[in-house]
């Protein structure tokens, strides 16, 4: 029946220290607090939260982009905003473009077919007045009214007998003849082209075709003549072996005449105009429309400008291939492909958290201000975004500037004094990576706002106080953006001089925005979230409440809680961590003796009252105090640092003194349990509440050591730091062991400077030290009223 007696004692134990020494029960803290604290370590929530960060990532990115463009243009009215190119497009100009189309069918030579019938007809005439003349030279009396009557041409009638002669002459001779039909038929062979044609006149060309489609060469004009030009060449060669004489001449008059009644104003060349049009538009046909590429961010109309007819092209062009793309964004496989994109990011974002800061992902509410911190960074760049570009088309900037615009280090500023540098640096860049796929994934943003996220977060790391961490804020960003844009986008991008003014104004508002909208939303976390930030935690200075409270009615434990944070800022300061946080929370870690402060060693008045309670009852007393500060914490709103220190301060650490009391007390051991002296725990975690739990422990067991040498305190530190580490304590300590050593020899060395010897002061014979306070005490013993040595009083 052991272990029933046993079972039966350990409930019976735990019921007793759930009640003070008194037999009323503990209080117990709200029932929020508790909800709290649940919900904080609840996975389920953690995973919540990332899965409402990739829902809002991926909204970010699909839903702009589903927004269509249009702008509305007024031809001769002048625009009241600078339109600039969101994308990169082709502009087709059609000005151009038809002239080149214009060119190429101004190219096409004419086309003329010789006229067989025109051939035909021309000789007809030429046979005719041939006829005519012989008929004349023949019988000129009787036949000249006919022969005038019938040509219609008064120079025949008129051509001198003499003339007439000559001509019956070189007619008889067989070999005028033949040369003469021959030089006139060579000439109709080469066509003689309209003596009227605009269409001849403009054309770079004249081409002859036959019959079976077949093209001779290009021709000028000059090569295929005219009526009057053919029959002056015609004459030209008839008579070229004929002597200059006047004769000739006449007659070189009158055949050349006879040769331009005979061919007439049209010529044998009949246009080929259908045959001209089709090549034309096979001409026009192969003309490439003339593309103009527009980059973006080019401004395609400047504000107050004009509106022309190619500005209307280019513009709705622009929105044409913008609505394209968004239409392609917004089917099911792009946003799929974003979905995708936004679950690796934040995947890579947990698993970094989880094996490189494991404190984070443990505490939901720390989780859920990364989520919160993230999307307010995303809205801010977003927002600043779209209100930079409204600016942009009112006074003109550039978007060229648009990287320098945005507020990428809002986020990584906010987590630097809030949760740490590397946890703000990888969220830094989580935002700046997807800003950077909102604005067309654009490599130089990323890389901007990486450099000013690591920047700025350098800078702020220290803030002791607002003021500073405005301040810092606002140079770091306004001077990183500006320089990385000299540097990067200035340069790249050609820009003008003027344009270097511009990127430093956008520079200082992007540092004031960022600093503002950090300020607003560090004091909304700190209220809504109470956050542990250097600044919030410099605030819980000596004239707190408590503080005062614990000064008055436990004077030791704040003497005590003062020297542990000398302790722990001086430890802090060895291992290069940031000692605010633990300094602040070693001057709150006892604030719970305020209940009882004379049941603790450093408060005990001359008579000790653990010498009326059993060792058990005193157990419970003095571990009591961890779950009393717990509540005045929760009274008091103290940051979760503070908190932190105050639970887990002793871990599980052994009340060892009244364990020893109860086993020298009970001569049955066994019935003495170890799990009643322990502290609840639960074990220490981060890197201020183990320098905390470590300091205090030090502090407590030197001040007990009588006589304390350099060796003492040296062998003290160090068995109290092999204790709890070989108990367990520091298991789930975020720290090193190389840390630890460096803690160790800080704790050494101050507890050694503290409880150092001092030198013995000489007693000085008689009592001259006292004659100013003897004086003192007889004035006061003489006046009326007073009382005397006796006890009576003396009027």
């Amino acid at each position: 029946m052991d272990w029933f007696n046993n079972f039966i004692h350990r409930k019976l134990s735990k019921r007793r220290m759930e009640k003070n020494y008194t037999g009323v029960p503990q209080p117990h803290l709200p029932w929020w607090e508790e909800l709290n604290d649940k919900v904080n370590r609840s996975r389920l929530v953690g995973i919540i939260l990332l899965l409402i960060l990739w829902a809002f990532c991926s909204t970010i990115m699909i839903i702009p982009k589903l927004r269509p463009q249009l702008h509305s243009l007024q031809l001769h009215h002048k625009t009241a905003k600078t339109v600039y190119a969101k994308l990169d497009f082709d502009y087709r100009d059609n000005r151009k473009t038809d002239e080149l189309k214009k060119a190429a069918a101004d190219k096409i030579p004419e086309y003329f077919k010789i006229s067989t019938q025109r051939n035909e007809e021309i000789i007809k005439n030429v046979n005719g007045i041939l006829l005519l003349l012989s008929a004349r030279a023949g019988n000129i009396e009787d036949n000249k009214s006919a022969v005038a009557e019938f040509s219609g041409h008064k120079f025949v009638a008129d051509i001198p007998e003499q003339s007439l002669r000559d001509f019956e002459r070189r007619l008889a001779d067989k070999e005028w003849r033949e040369n003469f039909d021959k030089v006139f038929k060579a000439t109709l062979n080469k066509g003689i082209r309209p003596l009227v044609s605009a269409t001849v006149e403009n054309s770079p060309g004249i081409r002859l075709i036959d019959d079976f489609g077949r093209e001779t060469l290009t021709r000028s004009d000059d090569n295929i003549p005219v009526p009057k030009v053919a029959a002056a060449q015609i004459v030209g060669a008839v008579l070229k072996s004929e002597p200059e004489t006047a004769d000739r001449e006449i007659w070189r008059n009158v055949l050349q005449n006879i040769l331009e009644i005979a061919i007439g104003n049209e010529g044998n060349l009949t246009p080929q105009v259908a045959y001209r049009e089709k090549l034309q538009k096979k001409a026009t046909a192969s003309v490439k429309p003339v593309t103009v590429e527009i980059k973006k961010n080019y401004p395609i109309i400047l504000r107050g400008e004009s509106v022309s007819p190619r500005h209307i092209d280019i513009v709705e062009a622009h929105d044409l291939a913008y609505n394209q793309q968004a239409q392609e964004s917004g089917s099911y496989r792009q946003m799929i492909y974003h979905l995708f994109r936004c679950f690796l990011l934040i995947l890579l974002m947990g698993l970094y958290l989880c094996y490189i800061h494991p404190e984070v992902v443990k505490s939901n509410r720390k989780i859920m201000i990364c989520t919160i911190i993230a999307i307010a960074g995303i809205l801010t760049n977003y927002g600043a975004l779209v209100v930079f570009h409204m600016a942009g088309e009112i006074w003109t900037i550039s978007p060229l500037l648009t990287n320098e615009a945005l507020p990428l280090a809002l986020c990584s500023i906010l987590l630097t004094v809030i949760i740490g540098l590397r946890v703000a640096l990888y969220l830094g860049f989580f935002v700046s990576a997807m800003t950077t796929m909102v604005v067309d994934n654009n490599f130089d943003l990323l890389l901007s706002g990486m450099i000013v996220c690591c920047v700025s977060s350098m800078a702020v790391r220290n803030s002791n106080n607002y003021r500073a961490f405005f301040v810092r804020s606002l140079f770091s960003v306004t001077i990183s953006v500006a320089v990385i844009g000299c540097c990067m986008d200035f340069v790249a991008n050609e820009m003008p001089m003027e344009a270097l003014a511009i990127m430093w104004l956008v520079a200082f508002m992007n540092g004031l925005l960022t600093a503002v909208m950090a300020m607003v939303l560090l004091f909304a976390l700190e209220m809504g979230f109470n956050v542990n930030t250097n600044m919030s935690l410099l605030m819980c200075d000596y004239n707190h409440p408590l503080l005062v409270e614990l000064r008055k009615k436990a004077p030791g434990t704040f003497h005590h809680s003062l020297t542990v944070s000398t302790l722990v800022e001086a430890a802090a300061k060895a291992i290069k961590y940031n000692p605010i946080p633990g300094r602040v929370a070693a001057l709150f870690h006892d604030i719970g003796k305020i209940s009882k402060p004379e049941y603790f060693a450093e408060n005990i008045p001359a008579e000790n009252k653990h010498d009326e309670l059993r060792p058990h009852m005193s157990t419970m007393v003095i571990m009591n105090h961890v779950k009393a500060g717990m509540l005045m914490a929760a009274k008091y709103k103290l940051p979760d640092i503070v908190r932190k220190a105050i639970e887990q301060h002793h871990g599980t650490d052994m009340v060892y003194y009244f364990y020893r009391k109860a086993i020298d007390g009970n001569k049955e051991r066994n019935a003495v349990e170890e799990q009643e002296f322990r502290y609840p725990g639960p074990l220490p975690s981060e890197k201020s509440v183990v320098l905390v739990c470590l300091a205090d422990a030090c502090e407590a067991a030197c001040r007990s050591i009588q006589k304390p040498t350099a060796a003492k305190i040296e062998q003290m530190v160090n068995d109290i730091f092999q204790r709890r580490i070989r108990d367990g304590q520091l298991d789930e300590a975020e720290i090193t062991v190389g840390e630890l050593s460096l803690v160790r020899d800080s704790l050494t060395r101050e507890l050694i400077s503290i409880h150092h010897a001092r030198m013995a002061y000489p007693k000085t014979e008689g009592n001259f030290e006292n004659k100013p306070f003897m004086e003192t005490k007889k004035t006061a013993a003489s006046e009326p009223g007073t009382i005397s040595k006796d006890g009576q009083t003396r009027s």
